[in-house]
């Protein structure tokens, strides 16, 4: 069975990706809407289709050309012209989808002429749930992307970066990690995790800026605890496998709880935490006894490293969270120490929520070839607000003036 998500089988970024054998064989030609020419932006088509979509759905349920009420309702919806307009050129490709245009046609006007707000939200939601497969099916990898609020940034065009998942099953984890990943209801992955993790697994070096609450915690710990299952294992003596390094001692409790999480199933995998305010003699202990990863604040790290209780030598995969937090609190000397006496093959990942020029210097001395992978900010408006509408008859209209 193949790992590689379907949609991505075929490399050529400007082509529509027929991964499906039923889809190849029942391709229909549509006269009124035409395949954009392979050199022009993919969004040139998604406007022109959108632009025949929304003309077409109105006027197949009673004849009439929709009206400014529903054009600007369809706007309202987060993504859904990006969905219309993937859906459409996947319901004009396959004849197995036919019933889902009669279902499109019919629920959505229908619940725009109501103007009922959860009439609306429910059909438009099972709407986009039942299109969103298919149209990840038929996106390029810019275009998921785009759908994703994702940029990426490279150095040089002469290695591909992997593209971003759909899913946690893409990526082949171990049946163990899925396990405990389906137990905390992980089921489909943030923005930040879907670009993130592949590029981790793939053994790039990676510089991300996403917010708190992105997910970015779980985007490194389960390539982190993928990574080290395909090491030898850790003896008694042993340094860590994999070292995290945050500003804080609650970010390093949050980082530690997760790494269990996703590792509870895995026989003989050990996690330390190393931080201050905590049990030194017990940390010396579970140094000495060997343990995969340390997660851990970059001074009391330092301690154990001069005091002879770790060591480097099997590090290969290096985390450094909230970076730029670890240099407003001045402990650049301390990571630069740690970073130097590294092993010469090992895997950093770099993780900030604001762009710097300290960040981008830190990378470019410690980073070989990475990837920059950008989560934008989505407006508090459509992040945290609940927007609700009710369309109004004219003798309810009050004028907020007076």
């Amino acid at each position: 069975m193949s790992c590689v998500p379907p949609h991505f089988r075929n490399s050529n970024p400007r082509t529509f990706h027929y991964s499906v054998p039923e889809f190849q064989n029942s391709l229909l030609s549509a006269s009124s809407i035409k395949k954009a020419p392979l050199s022009s932006p993919p969004l040139t088509e998604v406007a022109e289709i959108t632009t025949a979509i929304t003309q077409l759905i109105p006027s197949s349920l009673n004849g009439s050309p929709p009206n400014a009420f529903s054009l600007s309702l369809l706007n309202r919806f987060d993504s859904l012209e990006l969905i219309i307009g993937f859906g459409l050129r996947v319901l004009l490709s396959s004849l197995r989808l036919v019933p889902c245009l009669i279902l499109f046609a019919r629920v959505l006007p229908l619940a725009i002429r109501l103007g009922n707000y959860w009439t609306i939200a429910v059909s438009s939601y099972l709407l986009r749930q039942l299109l969103d497969y298919y149209c990840f099916v038929y996106l390029t990898t810019q275009e998921v992307r785009l759908r994703l609020n994702v940029e990426v940034a490279v150095p040089s065009e002469s290695t591909p970066v992997p593209p971003p998942i759909e899913s946690f099953t893409d990526m082949c984890l171990h049946s163990s990690i899925m396990k405990d990943m389906a137990v905390h209801k992980y089921s489909r992955p943030t923005s930040i995790q879907a670009q993130a993790m592949p590029v981790a697994l793939s053994g790039r070096d990676l510089l991300g800026f996403a917010e708190t609450d992105s997910g970015k915690i779980a985007a490194f710990t389960i390539p982190m605890i993928q990574h080290c299952l395909a090491q030898p294992l850790v003896r008694r003596g042993d340094g860590p496998l994999a070292l995290v390094l945050a500003p804080t001692r609650t970010l390093a409790q949050r980082i530690e709880k997760e790494v269990k999480a996703f590792s509870r199933s895995l026989e003989s995998f050990k996690t330390a935490i190393v931080v201050h305010g905590t049990n030194t003699a017990e940390q010396w202990s579970e140094l000495r006894a060997g343990v995969n990863i340390v997660v851990a604040t970059p001074r009391r790290f330092i301690e154990h490293l001069l005091g002879g209780n770790t060591s480097l030598s099997r590090i290969s995969y290096v985390v450094l969270d909230e970076v730029d937090r670890m240099l407003d609190m001045g402990f650049q000397p301390l990571i630069e120490e740690v970073m130097r006496d590294l092993p010469v093959k090992h895997q950093t990942l770099l993780f900030s929520k604001t762009m710097r020029w300290d960040i981008e210097s830190l990378a470019q001395e410690y980073l070989t070839d990475p990837v920059r992978v950008l989560v934008r900010k989505v407006s508090s408006s459509t992040a945290k607000e609940a927007q609700f509408f009710r369309v109004v008859h004219e003798d309810e209209k009050v004028c907020l003036g007076s």
